[in-house]
């Protein structure tokens, strides 16, 4: 199983932060990846590249939750 976070931070007149954490297996003691980006998106990217990551992975002998 595997989850993606998003924060979402104000940062007054600037516009936002938008914080991503990725965790490919959260059985994993493995800390997940972070990354900070101003636009969405950036945001919007890197969930899709997660996604397309993890779909990748769930090929054949790969185990299914």
């Amino acid at each position: 199983m595997a989850v993606c976070v998003l924060r979402i931070e104000s940062r007054g007149e600037v516009g936002v932060l938008i914080t991503v954490t990725t965790t490919s297996d959260i059985r994993a003691r493995a800390p997940g990846r972070t990354r900070s980006v101003t636009r969405h998106y950036e945001a919007l990217a890197l969930v899709a590249g997660f996604l397309d990551e993890y779909e990748q992975n769930q090929g054949p002998g790969h185990e299914s939750n």
